[in-house]
């Protein structure tokens, strides 16, 4: 439910578009060429409805990178640029096939951490179901309207609550947005900062950008972050193209993974460096949301022993009272 989301399926039809697209594009088949032969392998459905769209539209436009916003979009902004870029290079098709990697690599690493929300999710529902059974036990066994009301609105307010959570979880990967509603997720922000802009920097390495166009892309797609790591990101760029030997700005990477991309730039191995750093930073981030949910299902499965230690001890003073109710009336 919640990795379906609106966002979710915009996320991976542009995954899908940009995959097919690319492949077709870097043989050298011009754009509308290409879309014609995709459409031949994909004559019904959705994908044959959306590219069938973006034809019409660029055949309008003139402009791919504007059919695919008008269709797809609104794209976020960092795809946005990096196809503008690539379309102005000649090389659409290079930049397509850099994305669709980009975005395959954030959805492994985004279905992993939303598989760690099945915990908290089963504890919920696990507090949910042992709270209405010891309700309906405390009424000897009778069930009202209202027992099905209540159990409604808690059901819903549980579902909207794991909706939520996804959703962020959903929209800091594809839209760059903070983790601001989870309690404590800071660091897991800086984490994911860092591992976006190592993966966009090797996407647009890899599409032939040069470094003074891939710090202005970086810039102008993380200009919705907060001030405080975009100046760091403003530093760090600003030190790569003048070839610095700064230490790392606060916020950013590691002083080792700083480090070891200054060596790999001098080296020539600047995006074998990058992935090395980037798998890491995966590392990091699977660790830490995996210790996060862990913490909060350990934390939730204590409040269900609470709630089931306060539910018994209220009825066993409900049936102490029935009985000296009784006596008083005897």
């Amino acid at each position: 439910m919640v990795y379906l989301s609106v966002m979710a399926i915009s996320f991976l039809r542009r995954k899908q578009v940009y995959e097919l697209l690319g492949q077709f594009l870097e043989t050298g088949v011009p754009i509308t060429s290409a879309l014609e032969s995709i459409l031949q392998y994909y004559p019904d459905g959705k994908l044959n409805n959306v590219l069938r769209h973006i034809k019409t539209s660029f055949e309008e436009r003139g402009s791919l990178a504007l059919a695919l916003a008008q269709v797809l979009g609104p794209l976020p902004h960092f795809e946005q640029l990096a196809l503008e870029s690539g379309e102005m290079q000649g090389h659409p098709g290079k930049a397509m096939a850099s994305l669709a990697k980009f975005l395959q690599q954030k959805e492994t690493l985004l279905k992993d951490l939303l598989e760690n929300l099945q915990g908290p999710v089963l504890s919920l529902h696990g507090a949910l179901g042992l709270y209405l059974f010891f309700d309906w036990y405390g009424t000897n066994g009778e069930v009202s309207v209202f027992f099905w009301i209540k159990a409604l609105i808690l059901l819903a307010i549980i579902w909207a609550g794991i909706y939520l959570v996804g959703h962020r979880l959903v929209k800091a990967f594809t839209t760059r947005a903070s983790l601001s509603l989870l309690p404590l997720s800071g660091s897991l922000t800086t984490i994911l900062h860092n591992f976006d802009i190592i993966l966009s920097y090797r996407a647009l390495l890899e599409a032939g950008h040069t470094r003074h166009q891939i710090h202005q892309t970086l810039l102008a797609s993380f200009q919705n972050t907060s001030g405080e790591f975009k100046k760091s990101l403003e530093l760090a760029l600003d030190s790569i193209i003048q070839g610095k030997d700064a230490p790392p700005p606060p916020h950013f990477l590691s002083p080792e993974d700083w480090a070891e991309w200054g060596v790999g730039r001098k080296a020539g191995r600047e995006g074998e460096v990058l992935q090395k750093i980037e798998t890491r930073l995966t590392d990091n981030l699977e660790r830490g949301f995996r210790s996060y949910f862990i913490w909060a299902n350990r934390i939730l499965r204590f409040a269900v022993l609470l709630l089931v230690a306060f539910l018994i001890y209220k009825m066993h003073m409900g049936r102490l009272q029935a009985l000296e109710d009784i006596n008083l009336g005897e």
